[in-house]
């Protein structure tokens, strides 16, 4: 359901690459995409250089995405992107984003995002239209370098419409009145006639809003020709009485003796891949874990050319000889979703990949299940 992706928060470190790869520290953005009619995630993201990638639909390969191709000539450096922001949270979350990549603009067309559409519609001339704390973007979204604090904002329209920015307190009583303000992001002026939880701002941007429920509540403002704000999040304590009651104190959570399940998203189980053509260097794996929290994230590729077998080594990040039907695993994360970019493209041969994951509990996944948390695949 969209409702269901509103309002989540999200910090998930997003790339891992050898010393020797990696070329700029991750960085920490606030991420927001509003659909046509729902805002479809909303919240901090941090990630590293990587490519960026549809999750579903015909193109789901990974694209060169780190601003080196818009600043060729100027000697480029592979950078954080927005492109790289929306992979990171579409991948942790997840949610599908469906579209087409233009190598020649750096940047995806996106057609379909949480199930809702962004395609362009003619008849408005609405798309999904991309900024960067407030001002449009005026390069594709893997030809952007962005840096820890910025405001990244995906929305649905025709570019004109202004940006909302709401603030007010973090905590409100029930039925006691607080006030909140409308302001346009970009210019910083107040934007009177927006409504917020059914108040409307006057001339100064400012509205008198009174909740009637407890518990923490999520505000938006919303205008005519104008991009939804951000949320407001504000707490209300429940109250008897007339007077406001404490908070009650948290039950201790149960022992978590669930193993996290993780699965591996490329290279996908069963491909042949062709050295000539096409090989894929990053190794994606997702990880559910709702208990205790991943503590550890390991894998373990092996290859084997005839009789000879190998296994690759994370430390000296290349592969060495090893028995046949053996191999160890190195660890590449202690948070989840894992992009691991391996240092070259691999050579011909098979290849089996395994990943294990360990949470915080000690509760470790069954290695072997091949289609999930094994890929057996082919070079050729």
């Amino acid at each position: 359901m969209l409702h269901r992706l509103a309002g989540l928060a999200l910090a998930a470190t997003v790339l891992l690459v050898p010393a020797s790869v990696a070329s700029a520290a991750p960085v920490t953005v606030n991420l927001r995409v509003e659909g046509p009619t729902s805002t479809l995630f909303e919240g901090p993201v941090t990630t590293d250089v990587r490519p960026f990638q549809f999750t579903a639909g015909n193109d789901t390969a990974p694209h060169e995405c780190d601003a080196t191709a818009a600043n060729a000539g100027s000697s480029p450096v592979p950078v954080p992107t927005r492109g790289a922001a929306i992979t990171a949270a579409s991948l942790a979350v997840p949610f599908t984003t469906i579209g087409t990549f233009s190598a020649s603009l750096g940047s995806p067309s996106f057609d379909q995002i949480a199930g809702q559409s962004t395609a362009f519609d003619p008849a408005t001339n609405s798309f999904l239209v991309e900024y960067k704390n407030g001002v449009s973007a005026s390069v594709g979204a893997c030809g952007d370098p962005i840096a820890t604090g910025d405001d990244v904002l995906f929305a649905y329209g025709s570019g004109n419409e202004r940006l909302l920015r709401l603030t007010g307190p973090a905590a409100a009583t029930i039925d006691v009145p607080f006030t909140v303000t409308v302001r346009d992001a970009a210019s910083g002026n107040p934007v009177a006639g927006a409504t917020v939880a059914g108040a409307t701002t006057d001339a100064a941007g400012n509205a008198t809003v009174t909740l009637t429920q407890s518990g923490v509540q999520r505000l938006k403002a919303e205008a005519s020709n104008a991009v939804r704000s951000n949320a407001l999040v504000v707490t209300v304590p429940a109250r008897e009485g007339g007077a406001v009651l404490p908070q009650p104190r948290p039950t201790p959570a149960a022992p978590d003796r669930t193993a996290p399940r993780a699965r591996l998203l490329s290279p996908r189980n069963g491909a042949t891949y062709r050295a000539a053509r096409f090989v894929p260097r990053t190794i994606r794996v997702a990880v559910d874990e709702s208990g205790s929290g991943v503590r550890t994230v390991k894998l373990r590729l092996t290859r084997r050319v005839g009789n000879r077998c190998f296994s690759f080594s994370g430390r000296r990040e290349r592969f060495i000889g090893a028995k046949c039907g053996r191999g160890f695993f190195f660890t590449v994360s202690d948070r989840a979703p894992v992009s691991y970019l391996l240092p070259q493209r691999l050579g011909r041969g098979r290849y089996v990949l395994d990943v294990e994951a360990i949470d915080r509990a000690f509760n470790r996944d069954a290695v072997g299940d091949r289609g999930r948390n094994r890929s057996v695949f082919q070079v050729r």
